[in-house]
């Protein structure tokens, strides 16, 4: 799952051994004594570096500190009327929610009203891993603000916040948020609704809320299904496309299919990039009409097949088809350039599938952890998910996959 309020990509790095240089006296162990002003001073300013500089300090050497909460919120609270608030924000943020404070879980509350969206998605974040006490109906109300129609990032955070609640009016929002939802957010809301009540109607809406009408008076958290969720398939209106066994529930979808040259050994007696289109055409020509789709061929660059999501019509899916075999394997593993170019194509994709057979070797970013932390800050409101499949991927190249699909809402799956 991503977290939520990650500093931006270029933020100062958490200390680590491996970042953080040993002390060579006693008196270099001792931090200077936090200075709230200093604090507030740098939000003041202009200077993004002085600021993310100050929450360095913070994260390392003083959060438990009594002063910090207070400091902190002065610098967050201009946030709720700025249209655009810079990265340290959310830093900030992120450390505020890190922080005792006995106003916190109120002024969470309050962020909810702000007119970035990106601290309002943050606050709902932090609401829905601490619980506050009344705070539910504030993120229910969330259905009222002006974007959460248009804005799939949104729907996604409050869908998951308002589930950890475990409440009969949780229930109630998931209940209706599949009845009036499709694609991804239908699927994850189905997900919840299995968790929370040890019940799988997948995405049938009326069979969910025939069931509820007759169970909400004796409702009580299925705690054996929340701890152990059932792997079993979810019922669904219709037949889901999958690609090589992962379903397809997003109707905005991204396929990035590798075409480096390690794609030209095989898998049993056919090329791995030939599978990799055989399998690609099947869950293409399976997408419902009303679905969205893009494909990324990637080696030392990105290569689109359109630049853009198209409608999943006949035409549309025998033109991806020919781009798709039209491909031959050759060159490096750009892995960043590709994941981040699928997530520049529309501010509204639900999903990213993502194949690949081997390391990232070459482009932009190649190291594998910074990727995994660059995509995941790129992805941070569009929350969309990223499920990987590997071919042949054993040792570190799989634990990069399982890692970037666990930090970014999505599930990894080994095509061989």
């Amino acid at each position: 799952m991503g977290a939520p309020c990650q500093p931006a990509a270029g933020a100062p790095p958490a200390a680590s051994a491996a970042n953080r240089k040993a002390p060579t006296d006693r008196a270099a162990t001792r931090a200077k004594p936090f200075e709230p002003e200093k604090l507030v001073r740098a939000f003041r300013g202009r200077r993004e570096d002085v600021r993310l500089k100050a929450l360095d300090e913070i994260e390392h050497s003083h959060l438990t500190e009594p002063a910090v909460p207070g400091a902190l919120w002065q610098a967050i609270e201009p946030a709720i009327r700025m249209q655009h608030v810079p990265d340290s924000l959310l830093y900030a943020l992120k450390l505020y929610g890190k922080v005792d404070d006995r106003q916190n879980d109120r002024r969470f509350i309050a962020l909810l009203a702000a007119a970035d969206l990106r601290i309002v998605m943050c606050a709902v974040d932090l609401i829905g891993e601490r619980r506050p006490a009344d705070s539910l109906p504030a993120l229910i109300g969330l259905r009222e603000h002006r974007e959460y129609a248009t804005n799939y990032g949104l729907r996604h955070a409050v869908v998951s916040a308002v589930a950890r609640f475990s409440e009969p009016a949780s229930v109630d929002f998931l209940v209706s948020t599949i009845g009036a939802a499709d694609g991804q957010l239908k699927y994850v809301a189905a997900l919840q609704l299995a968790r929370l009540t040890g019940e799988n109607f997948g995405g049938k809406g009326d069979s969910w809320k025939e069931w509820w009408q007759s169970n909400r008076e004796d409702y009580r958290v299925a705690a054996e299904a929340a701890k152990n969720p059932s792997s079993a398939p979810l019922p669904w209106d219709y037949a889901v496309p999958q690609f090589y066994g992962a379903p397809v529930y997003a109707k905005r979808v991204v396929f990035v299919l590798d075409r480096s040259k390690s794609m030209l050994s095989s898998v049993g007696s056919v090329v791995r990039l030939e599978d990799a289109c055989q399998q690609l055409e099947k869950a293409v020509r399976a997408l419902p009409e009303d679905s969205s789709f893009e494909i990324i061929a990637y080696n030392d660059t990105a290569l689109p097949f359109a630049g853009r999501l198209v409608q999943a019509t006949p035409q549309a899916k025998s033109d991806a088809v020919r781009f798709m075999y039209s491909q031959s394997p050759d060159g490096k593993t750009a892995s960043f350039d590709a994941l981040a170019e699928a997530l520049r194509i529309d501010s509204g994709i639900e999903a990213i599938l993502y194949l690949s057979d081997g390391d990232p070797n070459t482009g932009t970013i190649v190291d594998r952890v910074a990727i995994v932390a660059a995509i995941t800050q790129q992805n941070q409101a569009l929350r969309a998910a990223i499920d990987t499949i590997g071919i042949d991927a054993r040792g570190a190249s799989e634990e990069f996959l399982k890692k970037l699909a666990s930090e970014n809402f999505g599930s990894y799956r080994s095509a061989r």
